[in-house]
């Protein structure tokens, strides 16, 4: 018996969609979600690049154009002024739109020739030059030629999520669209008894063999970590204008 000494006292909170391994990455990483405008944006990002030893990335972001006034989207110039040198990657909060330097473009080999992959968006100015900005699977070309993560990088991403997750209360959550090695680290993490969260994943449904291979057809695991479901979704979202309407955008009439 707990005695909760007057105080209000919840059962822990559940994240029904969150990406949970990615959310750890993110503590690490550039964070412009209150930029409020693109001068800030810019400033924290050349900050974050004075600390970024040679060779490694500048990534995270979480911007949110619509809080800049006036509203404009980043372009690689923008972050060149201020890190011209280190590749920079940072997405929307959205998720559905990233914007990159001129460095992280010409590592990915994305030019003016570079055409848009199929279910993508390679945002280019007047004159056909890429701006910088990817969308939808066109941030592909960039995010495959950054350094992957290592298992100790995972480890720790983990570490640090399910501590931020135990300071808020939250106790189980729905990751949706974890990858191979997010599932790797968890399994890890739960057969030495380190999970403080309890994880329900929901691999890409792209990966729905894997699953099947195993016999898997529902929730299967142990009380801390189980798998049995995926995740899939058909379009984009309505800031990124990558949603689908049957009436062109107001603000993108093309």
């Amino acid at each position: 018996v707990i005695d909760g000494g007057g105080a209000r006292v919840l059962p822990g909170f559940n994240d029904s969609h969150v990406h949970f391994m990615g959310g750890g990455l993110q503590l690490d990483h550039v964070d412009l979600r209150q930029a409020p405008s693109a001068a800030a944006f810019a400033r924290l990002i050349g900050e974050r690049a004075e600390q970024t030893p040679p060779g490694a990335w500048v990534l995270g972001g979480d911007w949110d154009d619509q809080l800049w006034d006036p509203p404009e989207l980043p372009t690689r110039q923008l972050i060149d002024a201020v890190a011209a040198s280190t590749p920079v990657f940072v997405n929307r909060f959205d998720g559905h739109m990233a914007v990159a330097n001129t460095m992280a473009l010409r590592l990915a080999g994305v030019t003016d020739a570079t055409p848009d992959p199929p279910g993508g968006i390679i945002v280019r100015d007047a004159a056909g030059h890429p701006t910088g900005l990817l969308k939808d699977a066109a941030m592909g070309l960039v995010s495959r030629v950054v350094p992957p993560f290592t298992a100790a990088r995972r480890a720790q991403a983990l570490s640090r999520a399910l501590a931020h997750a135990a300071s808020l209360g939250v106790t189980s959550v729905r990751d949706m669209g974890p990858e191979a090695g997010d599932l790797a680290t968890y399994a890890e993490f739960a057969e030495a008894g380190r999970l403080t969260v309890r994880i329900s994943a929901a691999p890409s449904e792209l990966q729905w063999a894997d699953q099947a291979r195993l016999g898997i057809r529902r929730g299967f695991g142990t009380p801390y970590f189980t798998l049995g479901a995926v995740k899939g979704f058909a379009d984009g979202s309505l800031g990124s204008t990558t949603a689908y309407f049957f009436e062109p955008y107001t603000d993108a009439p093309d």
